[in-house]
């Protein structure tokens, strides 16, 4: 099949899972056309892209790619920046895509489940070729080897890994280009990925989700697997965004609050317990309306209005930044961000955060340094993190 080459300079950017978040203020010094539009971290690297269309990254230059030779160490590229174009970048286990101007979206890295989209199932070094399928893609999503988009008027497209139906297309088969979600009745505003779950935010405020139940992160009631959209207890007419980390999800509401389902172990839905939920339960102990929500594998972290940040869930990296690493569950403050937050990702095993300085703060595993504070040091409370670009 065919492609649409993007006007991207690629620089470099490496690959791990992803958590996204989206507006704000920036991470380094103080150029406005270096205002982050989004702040995506994951497995090693943490990545931000600027208002003027930039992207870069600090962490792991190399990730371990299983494409036919387990273990294999590849260096995706040389330098650490999508340069020109790109809206949103997001990062899969071992893949990664950014949303391109006027020609929708790239992907690369790991592909034996098709995750890169490009109808192979051949591992890309780089991002050079846009899916001509995803043209007039607006937002993106990636789980740990599938990825999704929404385009158009909010149709919903995913393609990779579908073991569990997280393609949400009828079956369980892998799929290598980018295919329509079944059976939709609305059109979609949000959308987020799990390991092997995807949720949306639907035209009725409600939220829906598809592929793997087992620890009840569907939201539906059930722990029964779905390949097709099913709706979400209690969300209907009140949703405003929708998170996904590895097998839970926690929606924002019209109202600031927050509440969460699945995956429980380590009190990661943030209801006082480490009880699995089949349907939401409010997060208790927030103590203020919520602007911004992001999930991690095991941990949320949350924006107030006041621009506080607050976590809980899984802390053995310190990736609740509480000054820790003890599992909560419920919210705890960050240490030292009472005000002025603006942006908030959380992935596997670390938090990153904007503020309205301009400044970028991160904590939690470090091994890569992926917190951008010059060591590979665990950090369980905020340091301050310099990108390059």
């Amino acid at each position: 099949m065919g492609y649409r080459a993007p006007s991207l300079m690629i620089r470099s950017i490496a690959l791990a899972a992803s958590a996204l978040a989206c507006g704000g203020s920036g991470p380094t010094g103080g150029a406005a056309s270096r205002v982050p539009l989004a702040l995506s971290v994951g497995k090693g690297r943490t990545c931000v892209v600027s208002r003027a269309g930039e992207a870069a990254c600090v962490g792991t230059k190399s990730v371990p790619v299983w494409n036919g030779s387990a273990g294999t160490t590849f260096r995706f590229v040389d330098t650490s920046s999508l340069r020109e174009g790109v809206r949103a970048l997001a990062l899969g286990d071992y893949h990664a895509c950014a949303l391109v101007d006027d020609a929708g979206v790239t992907c690369f890295g790991s592909n034996e489940a098709g995750q890169v989209g490009d109808g192979t199932w051949t591992m890309r070094e780089s991002p050079a070729m846009a899916l001509p399928e995803t043209a007039g893609a607006w937002r993106i999503a990636l789980g740990a080897a599938h990825s999704c988009a929404l385009w158009g008027s909010g149709g919903v497209l995913c393609w990779g890994k579908n073991g569990e139906g997280q393609l949400g297309n009828g079956d369980t088969t892998n799929v290598a280009t980018p295919t329509s979600v079944s059976g939709l009745s609305w059109i979609a505003s949000d959308i987020a990925a799990g390991d092997d779950h995807t949720c949306v935010v639907t035209s009725a405020r409600g939220v829906a989700c598809w592929g793997r139940n087992v620890e009840g992160q569907l939201g539906n009631g059930s722990t029964t697997q779905s390949l097709a959209p099913v709706d979400v207890v209690g969300a209907s007419e009140v949703a405003r965004r929708v998170a996904v980390g590895g097998r839970q999800a926690c929606f924002l509401n019209v109202d600031g609050g927050v509440l969460c389902w699945g995956d429980n172990r380590f009190g990661q839905l943030g209801d006082g317990t480490r009880e699995n939920r089949s349907a939401p339960v409010d997060v208790v102990g927030i103590g203020a309306r919520v602007n911004a929500l992001s999930v991690g594998r095991r941990h949320v972290c949350v924006i107030t209005t006041a621009g506080a940040v607050k976590c809980w869930g899984e802390n053995r990296f310190g990736q609740l930044g509480d000054g820790t690493k003890t599992d909560r569950t419920t919210p705890v403050d960050v240490v030292g961000i009472a005000s002025g937050a603006r942006l908030v990702a959380a992935g596997p095993t670390h938090t990153c955060v904007a503020m309205v300085t301009g400044e970028l703060k991160c904590w939690g595993d470090n091994s890569f340094g992926q917190l951008g504070d010059g060591t590979v040091e665990e950090q369980p409370a905020p340091v301050a993190s310099t990108i390059h670009w």
